[in-house]
């Protein structure tokens, strides 16, 4: 089994070797480290045709049954757990007990399930219902249209409690004593309860700059560009003969033969694989290996971004300084 990655401090160790040689070579030497390092996290087998068991938490073993699922989940963009409208559909079928909801809730909260919030209920309260009923967390472009084009802040959700839309409107309009609650005073209720939510998360502290966040907003996600593309080129290149046409060139290595088949010749089709092509392009000029074409392309990062370059640099010495 391949040893998993140490958890302890990866800050970057120099090596006395790396003083003799060159300043390319010692970045594509801590290009291979950080490789060997990532590969700790990947099933250590090649293609297989039959099945064989592999633990996928083989790098986490260090850490608890719980943790290592929450870590490995963070880590290759996958759900370690069911949805939570799973597991609420099995306690409505009776598989998850309320009794022991409320003991688990109380034992995580501790002390802090007390502390009333607002001065209407307290966190632990406010928790159980969140378990109970769900708070959905749609994207800012698609609340906004949930807003205007449905009933969302005009009529409470058909599993609200009776109890607890009166206790809202109750709020709203001190001395109602009646239950029917009219269609308006509904909506004028979860207005004033939409505007205070508002307000307190306006003034509610936040470690996201507005420039990063927007960031985020107009980033595209590098998967959703690149898979399609790479799922493609990896099924030709390992190919056990059941393809027709045999990849070109596979037999020295999976980024030459990609290097050399696409960068031949730039595309011209309007989109990001226009700026892949042009750098295989001239990584086959250059003749460089995947080692420096990942160099070359950190030091025309760094050239272009200085900013972003230093915190990237910080990330990547620790990683290619490896395990242990």
């Amino acid at each position: 089994m391949t040893d998993a990655p140490s958890n302890e401090s990866t800050a970057q160790e120099s090596d006395p070797s790396d003083e003799s040689m060159g300043r390319d070579a010692v970045r594509a030497r801590r290009v291979a480290r950080a490789i060997e390092h990532a590969a700790h996290f990947l099933p250590a087998q090649g293609p297989i045709s039959i099945f064989i068991h592999h633990n996928t938490l083989h790098a986490f073993e260090g850490a608890s049954f719980e943790n290592a699922v929450v870590e490995a989940g963070e880590l290759f963009g996958c759900e370690p757990y069911l949805s939570e409208d799973r597991y609420r559909a099995e306690h409505l079928r009776g598989r998850i007990h309320e009794a022991d909801i409320r003991d688990a809730l109380e034992r995580d909260l501790g002390p802090r399930g007390s502390d009333r919030l607002g001065g209407l209920l307290t966190r632990y309260e406010l928790r159980l219902a969140a378990l109970h009923y769900g708070v959905a967390a749609p994207p800012a472009a698609e609340l906004a249209w949930l807003i205007e084009e449905t009933s969302l802040l005009r009529r409470f959700r058909d599993d609200a409690p009776p109890a607890a839309r009166y206790r809202v409107v109750e709020g709203f309009r001190r001395g109602l004593a009646r239950r029917d609650l009219a269609s308006g005073e509904q909506e004028a209720a979860l207005r004033a309860l939409w505007n205070a939510c508002v307000r307190a998360a306006e003034s509610a502290p936040s470690n996201e700059t507005p420039g990063r966040a927007a960031s985020k907003v107009r980033r595209a996600d590098a998967d959703e560009l690149v898979h399609p593309f790479l799922v493609r080129v990896v099924a030709a290149f390992l190919d056990q003969g059941i393809a027709y046409w045999p990849m070109p060139g596979r037999d020295r290595g999976f980024y030459t033969a990609v290097r050399d088949l696409y960068g031949r010749r730039p595309t011209r089709r309007g989109d990001w694989f226009d700026r892949l092509s042009l750098l295989l392009h001239e990584d086959l000029a250059e003749h460089r290996s995947a080692a420096g074409s990942i160099v070359h392309s950190s030091i025309v990062s760094a050239s272009r971004n200085p900013t972003r370059n230093r915190s990237s640099s910080k990330a990547f010495s620790r990683c290619a300084a490896g395990p242990a």
